[in-house]
């Protein structure tokens, strides 16, 4: 075999691509649990050491009894109690890493009322009667607290009154409530 530029002949001088050995990816690390998983599988473990038969209607009974029995046991046994530290620590830094919600702002306030007939609350999330009950300034803050299917019910009112026009992206929250505001409220809005 004779090889040339990155390619071999094989004994039959036919022209191959010599191989290239790439590194084998290393798995990513497992996740830790969620507080709900270990939460989970603490309450499984419990009702299981127990024996307790119908689990799901003692779960909380069996909750309790382990709960009352470690509290009994945390004033005398310093194992325990280091042992119950670590875990809170562990189950705190999780709590810590849940991402928080988002600043809204202040909740809007309406600037007008309507009558009993208009108020709908199984309907439309439209926003040319957001603007006129909350007015031009607040129309984003009470946009902003609509869900992606509230907002899409928000597009498609302007769409129907403005055809030919549409968001940059019906996915993004933030590109609906632009076009929203762009048509809606208008300019500097």
């Amino acid at each position: 075999m004779s090889t040339s530029g990155g390619h071999r002949q094989n004994s039959n001088g036919v022209a191959t691509r010599a191989r290239t050995t790439r590194p084998i990816p290393t798995p990513k690390p497992p996740k830790p649990p969620t507080v709900a998983q270990r939460t989970k599988t603490a309450t499984q473990g419990i009702v299981t050491s127990l024996g307790i038969p119908d689990a799901p209607t003692h779960e909380k009974a069996a909750i309790m009894a382990a709960l009352e029995a470690v509290s009994e046991r945390l004033a005398s046994d310093s194992g325990l109690r280091e042992s119950v530290r670590q875990k809170y620590q562990e189950i705190a830094a999780l709590e810590a890493q849940k991402p928080q919600k988002a600043d809204l702002g202040p909740t809007p306030i309406p600037i007008r009322s309507g009558t009993p007939e208009q108020f709908t609350p199984y309907g439309t999330f439209d926003p040319y009667r957001l603007v006129w009950q909350y007015g031009e300034h607040q129309l984003r803050a009470v946009l902003v607290r609509g869900t992606q299917r509230d907002l899409r019910e928000a597009v498609s009112a302007v769409q129907a009154r403005k055809p030919g026009t549409a968001p940059r992206n019906k996915t993004s929250k933030d590109a609906m409530i632009d076009y929203i505001m762009a048509y809606v409220a208008g300019p500097g809005y």
